[in-house]
């Protein structure tokens, strides 16, 4: 893999992209609000003059017994010369301070529904579960020289609640959490993980005059388009192993985001601040270390209707490394900036803990920080559908063992290893097989929707006896998947054998067959090929997996 200066192409794309919002955007967004506010001004003008001449001749109201008895001579004619009685009846003065409730309708869509009649607030309620099943054809001498044994088994991988909503049609909302750390099944060794956990829990402003929409609170870092893909409509059983490498670690983070879309939805960008190492929702820590993200999506082609869209993007990422307690040679507690890159296998079974690294580096430290940057592109035509994203990061003047100045626990002191670069990528196609069938695409937030199938699965008879029949969507898919973790110095190092980094491949075949709007089952094979630095356990292995999945 190839290696520049990614300091100098990330701030080149802010730069970019800063110029591109404070003139082109801004102007255009000047000379429409002015039009709109002439027109407006016209309109408000024409609208006076003939209130007035309407009301100049209707008796005033002041109670609802003076309109009672005017509705009683003339029920056509319902006079409000008196407007400050009108509050005194029931209707509002200022937009959300009525006294009285607002009908709601209720509904069920891809989950509850709940939604006034004047539309200014709307609430919707869905779970979602993945339930996993794997099987593994491993070599001994691979499956012994990693930190846990790949073992056949099920696992739920994910049960959430979300709850989401509009306030004021302006203001959105968005909470879930996941509960499938306190069902995995698991082994009687105890778990250190969270039983519960927070994904996203965040407010938003929207339509906001040239800067587009607010988001405050824990939520996604959206880098790449595989993060920006729900877990409920990604196509594979696991992301690529560039995201869980280099991206997982930093999904959710709490912070602000601005984002906004030009051009008909063709181009948006996404600018993020977060606070690193605050993924479970623990608000206040990190020793106010901070992550400053840019994102550029760019559509040549956007054609929902006829099934046609190109995406290109390109992300970067300044952060520093979160801080992580370690300990010196007397056990003493400090924290430190640290952190570690690894893959985990695309086919998994047992809770988190239990889940082997398939490759991994040592615990890295560093000062100065972290550069990540990515391209990726992504198109579909019709019912085929294909995609690649490349993602690299860099961790400037890296230390092993522990920080200057302090003795690891093992009684090392800290080694010097320079700037450490590590990348992958992946390439993907997908193609369905029943007609009609397609993946689209959100414009604003790019990523895979939601899969309805044309006709969902149907085969039983009814009570007049006919039989109704519909084979659900059906796609094939595979992907190639590659990372790079390896450094010559990691075989030199005095350091576990399981740390020693390596690099990692996988080629994936699978199909997908989704039953209805709601219910997807999946089934995933996998060779994976493992390159352990100086480990003995380099080979290959096999692994399948199949997930049954329902969502609202």
């Amino acid at each position: 893999m190839f290696n520049f200066n990614r300091r100098t192409l990330f701030w080149a794309i802010f730069i970019s992209l800063s110029f591109l919002n404070t003139n082109t955007f801004a102007q255009e967004e000047k000379e429409t609000l002015n039009q709109r506010l002439d027109r407006l001004e016209k309109q408000n003008e024409e609208l006076s003059k003939a209130l007035k001449e309407r009301f100049s001749s209707m008796p005033s109201v002041s109670s609802k017994e003076d309109v009672d008895n005017l509705l009683l001579k003339n029920p056509a004619e319902i006079p409000v010369k008196n407007v400050l009685a009108l509050p005194a009846m029931g209707v509002d003065a200022v937009p959300g301070t009525s006294k009285n409730p607002v009908p709601m309708k209720f509904s069920f869509k891809n989950g509850f529904w709940a939604e006034s009649e004047d539309k200014n607030f709307t609430f919707n309620f869905g779970p979602m579960m993945q339930f996993d099943n794997g099987w593994y054809s491993v070599p001994e001498n691979v499956n012994s020289s990693m930190d846990n044994p790949l073992t056949d088994g099920s696992d739920l991988r994910r049960l959430r609640l979300n709850a989401t909503g509009t306030i004021y049609k302006q203001f959105e909302y968005r909470s879930e959490v996941d509960f499938s750390g306190a069902t995995d099944f698991r082994t009687t060794n105890a778990d250190p993980q969270a039983p519960l956990f927070l994904t996203d829990n965040w407010i938003a402003m929207k339509k906001i005059p040239f800067f587009g929409t607010l988001r405050i609170g824990h939520q996604k870092e959206f880098l790449t388009f595989s993060n920006g893909t729900s877990d409920r409509y990604g196509p594979f059983m696991e992301r690529p192993l560039v995201f869980d490498a280099f991206e997982d670690g930093n999904q959710f983070n709490n912070g602000a985001t601005l984002s906004n879309s030009y051009f008909d939805k063709k181009l948006q960008i996404w600018t993020g601040l977060f606070r690193t190492g605050t993924r479970t929702g623990a608000f206040g820590v990190g020793g106010g270390r901070t992550a400053f993200d840019q994102r550029i999506s760019y559509f040549p082609i956007l054609n929902l209707e006829e099934k046609q869209w190109w995406l290109i993007q390109a992300h970067g990422t300044e952060r520093s490394l979160p801080l992580v307690s370690t300990s010196d040679g007397n056990t003493q507690f400090f924290k430190a900036p640290q952190v570690q890159f690894f893959n985990r296998p695309l086919v998994r079974t047992g809770s988190g803990f239990q889940v082997p690294r398939i490759i991994s580096t040592p615990t890295l430290f560093s000062q100065d920080g972290e550069t990540a940057f990515g391209l990726g592109t992504q198109a579909a035509y019709g019912r085929w559908t294909f995609g690649t994203e490349y993602v690299a990061t860099q961790i400037y003047n890296a230390y092993l063992n522990t920080v200057p100045g302090y003795v690891s626990s093992n009684g090392r002191d800290a080694q010097s290893i320079g700037n450490q670069y590590y990348d992958g990528f992946y390439v993907q196609g997908l193609c369905f097989l029943t007609p009609g069938d397609h993946r689209s695409v959100d414009p604003e937030s790019p990523g895979y929707t939601r899969i309805s199938p044309v006709r969902p699965f149907q085969w039983r008879r009814s009570d007049d006896g006919a039989v109704t029949r519909g084979p659900g969507a059906w796609e094939l898919k595979f992907r190639y998947d590659y990372t790079n973790i390896q450094n010559p110095f990691f075989t030199q190092a005095i350091i576990p054998t399981k740390q020693s980094g390596g690099n990692y491949q996988a080629y994936t075949f699978g199909v997908n067959w989704f039953i209805n709007t709601n219910m997807t089952v999946m089934g995933d094979y996998v060779y994976n090929y493992r390159d352990a630095g100086k480990s003995s356990g380099s080979g290959g292995f096999s692994s399948f997996g199949m997930r049954t999945q329902f969502e609202f």
